[in-house]
């Protein structure tokens, strides 16, 4: 169920003199904003995820799944993914995730139009030797953000990747709601899910909090299931973002 194990949703916990830290987790939604000119950041973290189908029921925990960014250019950032699976089902399989490498181009601003515009662009290459053929996969997805009022954002993703071992282009999708309930914390709600002309579609929910420990720091918690009455996956992850300016 849970597509994204590396990887925003801006939710304004307060201001500060510098640019607010905006992340691309713990939501699926990746952000419109790019991180800043010469900033490096780290997001990294723990899910577990408990899918029955079938009668079956498998277990995957991802451990230390991180996303690397760093701002090449205002309005310009790289990306450098990687994590580690072990996945108890039938049999016990541990791996590297797909490895993720691109980037994010932000152009819209919200300050001199009506939302933050981004797009990324990313080849996925799966190391896992379980799945076969073992190729790269092209994925490209639009993202939005904007600022409802004070306490509110909305953010989405619309794109699609190809998917190797299907032979077909998957669509995906991400709708968000943020909310900041104080200085320091927010919360969000989301639906997100994907579409497939050659296999069964799945749509999901999930919701989650963060909280801001500096400026530059961020810490989350987030869980999520599926609206799919013949699969009761489910999910919970946690885990931390830090800036380095």
């Amino acid at each position: 169920m849970v597509r994204k194990t590396l990887f925003g949703l801006m939710i304004f916990c307060g201001h500060n003199s510098g640019q607010e830290l905006v992340t691309d987790r713990p939501d699926q939604t990746e952000s419109a904003v790019t991180v800043p000119f010469n900033s490096f950041q780290i997001e990294t973290g723990f899910s577990f995820e408990s899918a029955k189908e079938n009668n079956s029921t498998t277990h995957t925990y991802s451990i230390a799944g991180s996303l690397f960014r760093y701002g090449l250019m205002n309005n310009f950032e790289l990306r450098f993914g990687i994590g580690f699976l072990i996945e108890n089902g039938k049999e016990t399989k541990n791996n590297f995730d797909d490895l993720l490498l691109g980037c994010k181009m932000n152009f819209l601003s919200e300050e001199f139009g009506i939302m933050d515009l981004g797009l990324l662009v990313h080849t996925i290459v799966p190391l896992s030797p379980f799945i076969q053929p073992n190729t790269v996969q092209p994925e490209l997805i639009v993202s939005g953000s904007k600022s409802l009022s004070e306490n509110f954002s909305a953010g989405f993703n619309l794109g699609g990747f190809y998917s190797n071992r299907l032979e077909t282009i998957n669509y995906l999708y991400t709708g968000v709601l943020g909310v900041s309930l104080s200085e320091k914390t927010g919360a969000f709600i989301e639906l997100f899910g994907e579409v497939s002309s050659s296999s069964s579609s799945n749509h999901n929910f999930d919701g989650g909090i963060t909280c801001l420990i500096t400026n530059t720091i961020q810490v989350d918690l987030s869980a999520g299931k599926t609206f799919d009455k013949f699969d009761s996956s489910w999910f919970i992850s946690s885990g931390i973002s830090i800036r380095y300016d």
